[in-house]
């Protein structure tokens, strides 16, 4: 809840920047930046059954870096506040994962991974409405869905502190065999983790502005319409992932991910006998089409790389699928906030279908190169 207001009114906070793209994509950047740093030593901290201190600890340093926005900080103290949101989020993101893929049976992992995704969304979605509706009929301040949101973070800190008890039996012992989790040996899943956070983090930073300035709608109806699609769409996409394998499905969603960026460029510039979709109609498609892909890569790539680790392990691959989210959150609004302040809504299309045909690509090589030294 707390991202779906505080991304909507970054341009607000930001309103005196000359450059309010590229600030708004480095505000995420930093955001990202603080996930990435703090996943390796969290997901360690997992793995040593610190997983319920770690949560409860998490959700009350989110509460009070979103208080911290209601002082309308000033451009550094803007980002330092968002840099400590991301070491809250990485907390509970990467406690919550680790308990999923403890707690969830290997054959339905895809499906309740979903689940999470979905009240991710739920979140996300109540955070805009939230917004929206206090703009509407109390106050143009934002200041009270931040407290409100605030208090409710709190409030489960002091839940998870008083009345969660994580069971010693889903503690593996901890072990220090097999290989690291990296990149080069889980290139699949951990790409799913790159595109994902890149996706989401470029959206949240970018959209609103393209909203304000190229659809001309407000930033809050956007996200909504992505954060709709993606809640719909992700419970489908697990209950697939289950069924034929987390590594067709992450194939599937790249591949759209490369081509359906491109499909809407067409569309936004129409043809010799149309002009193309413009402002409303063309925000909502785009929106939908961003969350329909959006909805799956985090559970089917997360299920994906839960299948291939040691289950005494679950914290460093959560650690890990979170570092790589970080990462391409890092990469992302940076890029597509550069592409959008000089070519606008066709620079974000062109950063996200590059995203994805490099990706996509990357899963394809392995089996190229087999079939070239069989030859």
């Amino acid at each position: 809840m707390g991202q779906g207001i505080v991304a909507p009114q970054l341009p607000e906070l930001l309103h005196g920047s000359e450059t309010l793209a590229m600030d708004s994509g480095l505000s995420a950047v930093v955001l990202y930046l603080g996930i990435f740093l703090a996943s390796f030593p969290f997901g360690k901290a997992s793995d040593r059954g610190r997983v319920h201190w770690l949560l409860t600890g998490g959700l009350l340093a989110y509460a009070c870096t979103l208080l911290a926005f209601t002082l309308q900080p000033d451009r550094t103290a803007l980002f330092l506040i968002r840099f400590f949101e991301g070491v809250s989020i990485s907390a509970v993101f990467v406690a919550a994962d680790y308990l999923l893929g403890k707690l969830s049976p290997p054959d339905q992992r895809g499906k309740w991974l979903s689940f999470y995704g979905v009240a991710l969304s739920i979140g996300l979605l109540l955070g805009p409405l939230l917004s929206l509706g206090w703009h509407q009929w109390i106050s143009a301040s934002f200041a009270g869905p931040l407290i409100i949101v605030a208090g409710l973070a709190a409030l489960s800190a002091i839940l998870s502190g008083v009345s969660v008890r994580v069971p010693a039996a889903i503690f593996g012992e901890l072990t220090q065999a097999g290989r690291k989790i990296s990149l080069r040996g889980n290139f699949g899943p951990l790409s799913a983790g790159i595109s994902y956070g890149a996706m989401e983090a470029s959206l949240v930073a970018v959209l609103p502005v393209i909203a304000l300035q190229t659809f001309h709608v407000k930033p809050e109806l956007c996200l909504i319409f992505v954060i709709l699609s993606a809640a719909i769409s992700s419970l489908p996409w697990g209950i697939s992932s289950d069924r034929f394998g987390p590594e067709k499905v992450v194939k599937v969603l790249l591949g759209v991910l490369a081509i359906a960026p491109l499909a809407l460029f067409v569309f936004s510039r129409g043809t010799g006998t149309s002009t193309g979709l413009q402002g409303m109609p063309l925000a909502l498609l785009s929106s939908l089409v961003f969350g329909l892909i959006a909805g799956g890569l985090y559970p089917v790539g997360f299920s994906w790389l839960l299948a291939q680790v040691d289950d005494s392990r679950y914290g460093e691959a959560s650690g890990a699928f979170t570092r790589y989210y970080g990462l391409g959150s890092i990469i992302g609004p940076g890029a597509a906030g550069w592409l959008t302040q000089t070519q606008g809504y066709s620079g974000l299309l062109l950063f996200l279908s590059v995203l994805g045909f490099f990706t996509w690509g990357g899963l394809q090589l392995p089996g190229l190169l087999l079939r070239r030294r069989r030859h």
